[in-house]
């Protein structure tokens, strides 16, 4: 008795895992699509930014707010998991087979399964993992050009407008980012991402 009762905390244990780690990984290529499409506009790549993965999973919470279909999707995935667990035990045929020791034994008992089960469990779950990782990757493409795009609309407001002076030799850029017409985007230890957007261009370039 006592090992029965462990095994349901063993069990609920591994279903949280597992499933923890499925919604972790979707949300983390989610924020990592994000990043990386929405930086591209500014034709910028992620190594060169040094993004934490922190700051990865912050964008993948906001593909989750703002796409409903990521939410639906990651609760849909929870459900189908259950579905097959309870399938695996709903669906479990004993059978009795005489013991491999000989005659005046006791039967052993062999659990089998559907044949189809098997096939929706190996072949099935993977390919629909793997289409759910490709749509995430996707979601979050789509929701990082439609930050873009609206920002571009409002004239990046969210990014503050800065002025630059540089010690040493001047030249017409080191004017023209000192004037305040560049807006940061971001900004690291040893460097300044600033941009000037027409508010045109599909792309933005970049000063670092």
């Amino acid at each position: 008795m006592q090992s029965k009762n462990n095994a349901f905390p063993l069990a609920g244990l591994l279903d949280a895992g597992a499933i923890t780690g499925i919604v972790v990984a979707l949300l983390y290529t989610a924020g990592w699509s994000y990043a990386y499409h929405y930086f591209s506009r500014f034709h910028l790549g992620l190594t060169d930014l040094g993004l934490t993965r922190d700051t990865l999973f912050i964008y993948s919470l906001w593909v989750l707010y703002d796409s409903l279909a990521a939410v639906i999707a990651c609760f849909f995935t929870i459900g189908l998991y259950f579905l097959l667990r309870v399938l695996w035990r709903k669906m479990a045929i004993i059978e009795e087979v005489e013991s491999p020791e000989g005659e005046g034994e006791e039967p052993v008992q062999v659990v089998r399964h559907p044949v189809w089960l098997w096939v929706l469990t190996l072949v099935g779950s993977p390919m629909y993992l793997l289409l759910l990782f490709v749509f995430f990757y996707h979601l979050g493409n789509w929701v990082g050009w439609d930050h873009f795009e609206r920002e571009q609309q409002n004239d990046f407001l969210s990014y503050p407008r800065v002025k630059v002076w540089l010690k040493g030799e001047q030249n017409m850029m080191t004017e023209e980012w000192a004037f305040g017409c560049y807006r940061l985007l971001l900004r690291n230890k040893n460097q300044l991402y600033i941009f000037w957007a027409d508010g045109i261009s599909a792309k933005v370039p970049t000063e670092v």
